[in-house]
């Protein structure tokens, strides 16, 4: 499902333009839930030096997908919440310094649920 809905968010983006409109490639970064980083981040350096090797310049869309699962689900062993309310807490202030901090690079993070 999750997979399904980032292709969806992709291809919509190109079509309308926002971003990789102008037919150039587009590099995906998937932000997994355990990995909100921007320094230190192999698929970040990976898609942004294969979009600066494009001959007319490839674009990277940051995305990360909002999985309910992890947030209010349980374990299926104990029966305890798999998200309690300061983890939920720590991981939205996590998506947003995310967001922020591409933002002051000129990028834009997609959340999708």
């Amino acid at each position: 499902r999750g997979a399904r809905a980032a292709a969806d968010v992709v291809v919509a983006a190109a079509e309308r333009g926002v971003p990789g409109g102008s037919g150039d490639p587009i590099f995906i970064v998937w932000y997994k839930w355990s990995d909100l980083r921007l320094l230190d981040s192999e698929p970040l350096v990976r898609a942004n030096r294969r979009a600066s090797q494009e001959p007319g310049g490839g674009r990277v869309v940051h995305l990360h997908l909002l999985e309910r699962e992890p947030l209010v689900g349980r374990s299926r062993v104990s029966g305890l919440p798999r998200c309690g309310a300061r983890r939920a807490f720590f991981w939205r202030q996590a998506v947003e310094d995310l967001a922020q901090s591409l933002e002051l690079h000129g990028q834009q993070l997609l959340v999708c649920t």
